[in-house]
């Protein structure tokens, strides 16, 4: 299997994919909740977020795939093997770039919403690439595939949650992998290995997306769901209530008091600080699921900062990942990104991110695989 030709397969697909957007015509139906004004061209709007969303997936990759040679380099993995990894992180997002032709969002929640044939973007890439010839060595496709499909939630699946005791620079994938969808006992092994690398590079990237203009690390509004009337919301934020009608382009008349953006522009800081509660969810890693949590009145940039340090960190599995993130003092870069206004309210979180859950972490697992 030559990378090289699994990569330009890739790449026309995204392509072909970027191609079937500029074919389509936009109309107001398919604003999907996108900001624009009366006079912008929505067709000219949703193609270029598409395919910008499209860019963006591939950029994302491309970092894994930096990382990934990093990691293997740290293992040691053979040839065969980190060639397999490549590929495997190569398309593990393929279901991605078919969303981008249907949605401008990458919320995994439009599947249903839309009736699409498949639950997330990990079952519509599994669909991608077992029904297309992508130049990846047959004998490989069905434990790749596996990882594609799997690398959302293969936590939840026992066989996909195996663990290496020995060297790993001995692996040889191609003693056991046999090209059948049924894998057999070393398959699964095989596929284990994968999925879980492509997920731990998969969250180390997130942290790396903070430094990007692809992700909006902090937001000029915040939401308010409290319920309340506007002239209540008002004295809470302490905000003018007409600024607050202005920012979200509403008549007083017609308001409908469910979600309001609140603008950060002239806000007091303090409105901001993470309380007490989140602190320990935060010190515990005992987050409810991320939907219960978005409905959280205080759930918004800054502590949605603290989420993502605790619940990525933790989720690393290798050692040789968590080192990656160690050495490229990722959380460093960001913290300084992290306009000094907004620093007090998310400075203890990042020292103890960096502290415990990377340098602590790493002196306890020194010598292993696995954290």
């Amino acid at each position: 299997m030559k990378y090289i030709e699994t990569y330009d397969s890739y790449i026309k697909y995204a392509n072909k994919c970027k191609e079937l957007i500029r074919k389509t015509i936009f109309t107001k139906i398919d604003l999907d909740e996108l900001k624009t004004k009366d006079n912008d061209d929505i067709n000219e709007l949703i193609t270029n977020h598409r395919i910008k969303m499209i860019n963006i997936k591939i950029d994302h990759t491309m970092r894994m795939i930096e990382q990934i040679i990093n990691v293997n380099h740290s293992m040691n993995f053979r040839f065969n093997f980190a060639e397999v990894m490549k590929v495997a992180i190569l398309y593990h997002d393929i279901g991605r770039l078919r969303q981008a032709t249907w949605s401008n969002t990458f919320n995994d929640g439009v599947y249903k919403k839309l009736n699409k044939p498949f639950n997330n973007h990990g079952e519509d890439g599994y669909d991608i690439f077992v029904n297309n010839d992508f130049n990846v060595d047959s004998k490989y496709v069905p434990v790749i595939s596996k990882s594609i499909l799997h690398h959302l939630d293969h936590k939840q699946i026992s066989r996909l949650n195996y663990k290496f005791n020995s060297d790993l620079s001995v692996y040889d994938i191609d003693r056991v992998v046999t090209g059948s969808y049924n894998l057999n006992e070393g398959e699964w092994q095989a596929a284990s290995l994968i999925v879980q690398l492509v997920a731990d590079i998969d969250k180390a990237d997130i942290l790396y997306q903070h430094l990007s203009l692809d992700f909006e690390m902090i937001k000029d509004y915040v939401y308010d769901r409290s319920m309340h009337s506007l002239d209540e919301i008002s004295v809470f934020w302490d905000i003018p209530k007409k600024e607050i009608l202005e920012f979200n382009n509403i008549d007083e008349n017609s308001y409908v008091p469910y979600v309001i953006k609140i603008p950060t522009k002239n806000m007091d800081v303090s409105k901001l600080e993470v309380p007490l509660y989140f602190k320990e969810m935060f010190y515990n890693n005992t987050w409810p699921p991320l939907p219960k949590l978005i409905k959280d009145f205080n759930w918004n940039f800054i502590t949605a900062l603290w989420w993502r340090l605790s619940v990525f960190l933790n989720g690393i599995t290798f050692y040789s990942t968590l080192e990656a993130i160690s050495t490229s003092e990722i959380i460093k870069k960001i913290y300084e990104k992290i306009p000094d206004i907004y620093k007090p309210l998310v400075s203890e979180a990042f020292i103890y991110a960096n502290e415990v859950l990377i340098n602590q972490k790493l002196e306890d697992s020194k010598g292993k695989i696995y954290l």
